[in-house]
């Protein structure tokens, strides 16, 4: 046997507000994809977002939490599914899931850097 190469796994830690979670969680209630509606429910992404929220502000820190290519792309497809309904979340959904766009950019570059 013998090891032919090895690759690194990009990820980053994002910070957000309560505000941002919330609107995460009202995306991910009304969407149409199974994986999308459980990123909010217990073990979830967005169910941990949520939890650090609660646990940064009782230590007084701004929350964070280090996410994963997949994690990023699962909240970009969770933000990108909106309709009239969403009216009042519309413009604060839209620039989340621009974003977790940009981020994914951002992180395939970083792997393609790192990779080659």
């Amino acid at each position: 046997m013998k090891t032919q190469s090895f690759f690194y796994r990009i990820e980053t830690r994002v910070e957000f507000t309560k505000e941002e979670v919330d609107i995460l969680t009202k995306c991910s209630a009304a969407h149409y994809d199974h994986k999308c509606q459980a990123a909010h429910q217990v073990g979830g992404v967005i169910y941990n977002m949520d939890t650090e929220v609660k646990w940064a502000s009782e230590e007084g820190k701004n929350p964070s939490m280090q996410l994963t290519w997949q994690q990023v792309d699962l909240l970009a497809k969770i933000t990108e599914m909106l309709s009239q309904s969403w009216q009042p979340y519309y413009q604060e959904a839209k620039k989340l899931h621009y974003f977790f766009a940009k981020t994914l950019n951002e992180m395939r570059e970083r792997f393609e850097k790192a990779n080659t």
